[in-house]
């Protein structure tokens, strides 16, 4: 883990809470802005061990999660990513199951689609984040064998961008449905 990883945990991050807990007032606006602050360390420290492990070429250990918790923790990012033109629309689905996961990859995942959304509303729109849970249907199973029953957990994110052009919408079926199956190298 690098220094600035261990200082944040460490030091500075539990030091933030303390001085937050029982310094600033429960209506000081300072305060929020401080969790704020917290919540982005965080997240910073997640980031770089994230970029470490992927520099190593390692494996990030999948953890089960709370998937609504992770959508409502970005809401107020994206709603600065995306923009004011954009209405941000979050719906999620009480008493969902945890997702087995690994919560920087989720993040990431969430906030590249929104960024992809911004930039296909240039003139605004609606951005739909829901959470909910699905049963497979039967000709999943030939998409992923390994599914087994479910019920699962879903995360819809959807938009009123133009979407692509068939050209690009055709390569990007193609490249998915030509991509090896876990069971073999690929080629």
């Amino acid at each position: 883990m690098t220094t600035v990883s261990m200082l944040l945990k460490s030091w500075a991050m539990p030091l933030a809470r303390a001085l937050a807990r029982d310094r600033l007032p429960p209506e000081e606006p300072a305060r929020e802005e401080l969790a704020e602050i917290l919540r982005a360390a965080e997240h910073g420290a997640s980031l770089t061990q994230q970029l470490l492990v992927f520099g190593r070429r390692e494996g990030v250990e999948a953890e089960p999660i709370d998937l609504n918790a992770v959508v409502h923790d970005l809401v107020r990012l994206l709603r600065r990513t995306i923009g004011e033109n954009i209405d941000l629309d979050v719906n999620v689905e009480p008493m969902l199951a945890h997702v087995l996961a690994t919560p920087s990859e989720l993040e990431q995942i969430v906030l590249n689609l929104a960024i992809n959304a911004r930039d296909a509303m240039p003139t605004g729109g609606r951005l739909r984040i829901e959470t909910g849970t699905v049963s497979p249907k039967p000709e999943w199973a030939f998409e992923d064998p390994e599914a087994g029953p479910g019920p699962y957990a879903r995360l819809r994110v959807a938009d009123d961008g133009v979407g692509m052009p068939r050209e690009v919408d055709a390569r990007a079926r193609s490249s998915r449905s030509s991509r090896p199956s876990r069971d073999r190298e690929p080629a």
